[in-house]
């Protein structure tokens, strides 16, 4: 369709502003790039000429327009005012390239791509098939053995894979812990940093290795893109943006350079960059500078496979947020995409992280909303964690949308005392139940407290309590509650912290953790000195050899390691991280109540107060939700459970103290039904032995008991 300028001056502007979310974006490499920004007209057919000027008056575009079109005027005649014929619009992501999984392969030219133990691999991909084993990437020395691989999935699992060798020992092995969705773009990215290998998935860690041994800075020379060397390993998948840096890059460069085409000037540590923006030939540009022109291999080069396609990768909503939240619904909002074409936003709402089937709430699984960026949820659960995820469509791309960042909205609660716990299940072999923990600093330096009510069921295994690091730098922060094993350190906490790899901290307890109770327990680092309590009771002092970085800490898991382990055979409440150190007397008060909110310093409290769902509400304000991942939420074990955390009696005291006996006395736990009280009775305080009838003494449901048979002039506990 053509317009005139008389036909554009009498109104023609009328769709502008509704269809604003339609600019196209400046390809330097378009013909006519000088007639850049236009609009596609919503009847279909041409296109008119609408120079946009980002969030310009309409006004002062329709006169911009003008202006343009009388300068055009003058340069090409008056035919300009007849009709006027555009080129196509620029599509914001481009084009991509299309892998059939049958035989297709780019190769890279020979050169070092990997600078020894730092370098990262990016890209984005589209796999519309499953191929165990196919190739992302495979770089290789020939003949050497020195080799990078990285597969779409290990086996059938749809989890991105990765091989490291060095001379043909394999240094590096793992995969992701997140699974991709066949049909939608999805970014990966693989980060080597001095002996920490970590896995990407949309900018979000999936996995983390530590290694030992080097990448070699080696001349490889059998380098493919989808594909290897050797055949029967290509992938069905397609590729956009794919990128070598020199450099490790952290989650948080990943995700501010994953949503747009690269400006090069200046990016010194970029080795390799496709954009992949052709629309015909062999010939894939080498945008790092390096020269190192990829060649397009046994392609067909016809039709809308194996071939150049229009892409969809980085058109993905931003800013979503949950708002209006009640016991049974929320309203979710989001960002219009500012890379590319939306023409309706599909939402999913889920009680599941990884949205399988089944889980999906009734209306709300690839609901339509239109160009709207909000969608009002309504029939929940009260005291319930609820997944949702939005993306873009476009109906030449249909269902290709990369989804958003995985939000988690939790309905309001209606709960009363005693509250809930999570147990977890105690197992030396995967999958492990732990909660992922979202980024945040955490700590501020060497000032911090970590507290928790815990029920330890067993020494068995190491029983990991947490670990929170920085993913490819390490700065963590470990504690386990036992040893495990043999050794002369079974069934005694462990607390450590690392500067960088180098371990500043290892404070081991004094004292074992009492079984089958509930216990207060809590590690504090004051500048120089680190502590660890039992009980409000000082258990053990060391001092920190280092300084602990208060970075971004991305990397956090609560029963569990990133290193390995096995999971905690413990219940879990009251789970709380502070950024100051907490005294003794503020532990010990800590230990009997829930904390009065809001509460300064406070960086992360989980509550547990929930009993259904797989989400973990962080109640210090930060947002920082967790996410329960392989728990079989059913029975009494791998499941949310009733807490007695902190419902203990309270105000002990002795009354009638004669010569061989006394009465104990105790006031009621607030808010909770008792059946039964039990009762210990010691000459030692850390109750390693007993007086005789008086280990757990079922007492009934009293307030007091008469304890005789004692020893005249002994103390008693």
């Amino acid at each position: 369709m053509f317009y005139s300028v008389h036909e554009m001056l009498q109104g023609n502007f009328t769709h502008i502003n509704k269809y604003h979310n339609l600019m196209q974006r400046f390809d330097k490499r378009k013909k006519n790039a000088w007639l850049r920004h236009i609009i596609w007209h919503p009847s279909g057919g041409g296109k008119r000429l609408i120079p946009l000027l980002g969030e310009t008056d309409l006004f002062l575009k329709g006169v911009t327009l003008l202006v343009l079109l009388l300068l055009l005027g003058t340069i090409a005649g008056n035919n300009l005012f007849g009709q006027i014929s555009m080129p196509e619009p620029d599509d914001g992501p481009g084009n991509a390239l299309h892998f059939d999984g049958s035989d297709d392969r780019v190769i890279v030219p020979a050169g070092v791509y990997f600078d020894d133990n730092t370098f990262t691999i990016e890209t984005w991909m589209n796999p519309h098939g499953l191929r165990g084993w196919s190739r992302i990437l495979d770089f290789e020395e020939s003949g050497v053995g020195n080799r990078v691989v990285i597969y779409t999935s290990q086996g059938d699992t749809r989890r991105v894979y990765v091989d490291v060798f060095n001379g043909g020992a394999k240094i590096i092995e793992f995969g992701a812990e997140d699974a991709w969705e066949e049909d939608h773009w999805v970014h990966v990215a693989f980060v080597v940093a001095d002996t920490v290998a970590s896995l990407y998935l949309n900018g979000e860690l999936s996995a983390l290795r530590r290694f030992t041994g080097s990448v070699p800075a080696a001349m490889r020379d059998l380098n493919y893109i989808g594909a290897c060397s050797g055949g029967f390993c290509e992938a069905p998948v397609v590729f956009d943006e794919f990128r070598i840096w020199s450099d490790s890059r952290t989650e948080e460069e990943i995700r501010s350079y994953m949503y747009r085409e690269l400006d090069t000037s200046g990016l010194t540590d970029l080795v390799l960059y496709y954009q992949f923006n052709q629309d015909n030939g062999t010939l894939i540009p080498d945008l790092s500078g390096n020269g190192r022109d990829g060649t397009v291999d046994r392609f067909a080069l016809t039709g809308t496979t194996s071939n150049w396609v229009e892409s969809y990768a980085m058109a993905i909503p931003k800013n979503t947020a949950a708002t209006s939240i009640t016991d049974n619904g929320f309203t979710a909002e989001w960002s219009p995409i500012d890379n590319g074409i939306a023409e309706q936003y599909i939402i999913d709402v889920s009680t599941s992280y990884d949205f399988r089937s089944g889980t999906f709430v009734p209306g709300y699984e690839s609901l339509s909303v239109g160009l709207d960026t909000m969608a009002v949820i309504t029939g929940l659960d009260p005291n319930t964690s609820y997944f949702w995820r939005v993306r873009a469509d476009k109906s030449s791309v249909a269902g290709q949308g990369a989804f958003t960042q995985t939000q988690i909205t939790f309905t309001e609660e209606n709960m009363s005392s005693p509250g809930f716990a999570l147990d977890f299940e105690s197992s030396s072999t995967k999958p492990y139940n732990n909660i992922v923990v979202g980024d945040g600093v955490y700590f501020d330096g060497n000032s911090l407290t970590i507290e928790a009510m815990v029920y330890l069921d067993s020494f068995s295994n190491l029983n990991p309590l947490m670990e929170f690091g920085s993913a490819a730098y390490n700065e963590s922060a470990s504690i386990f509650l036992n040893d495990g094993g043999s050794s002369s350190f079974q069934g005694l906490p462990i607390f450590y912290l690392y500067d960088r790899t180098d371990r500043i901290l290892r404070l081991v307890s004094n004292e074992k953790l009492p079984l089958k109770k509930w216990t207060h327990f809590a590690v504090v680092v004051d500048g120089s000195m680190a502590y660890m309590y039992i009980d409000g009771k000082e258990v053990g002092s060391s001092s920190v050899t280092g300084d602990f970085k208060p970075v971004i800490r991305t990397s956090n898991l609560i029963g569990g390691s990133k290193g390995g382990g096995d999971s905690p055979d413990i219940i879990l409440d009251e789970f709380r991280v502070w950024s100051r150190p907490l005294s003794q007397d503020e532990l010990i008060a800590n230990s009997s109540t829930e904390l009065n909110l809001p509460v300064q310093d406070l960086e992360l409290y989980y509550r547990f107060s929930r009993d259904k769902g797989e989400g973990v509400k962080d109640y210090s304000g930060n947002g920082r939700h967790g996410v329960l991942k392989d728990f079989s939420f059913s029975g009494t074990t791998s499941n949310w459970v009733r807490s007695y955390a902190l419902e203990r009696p309270f105000n002990l005291s002795t009354t009638n103290i004669g010569a061989s006996n006394f009465t104990a006395n105790w006031n009621p736990p607030n808010g909770l039904e008792v059946d039964r009280y039990l009762l210990d009775v010691s000459d030692v305080i850390s109750f390693s032995t007993f007086v005789s009838g008086f280990e757990g003494r079922d007492v009934g449901n009293v307030t007091s008991f008469d304890v005789a048979g004692l020893n005249r002039g002994a103390n008693y506990y």
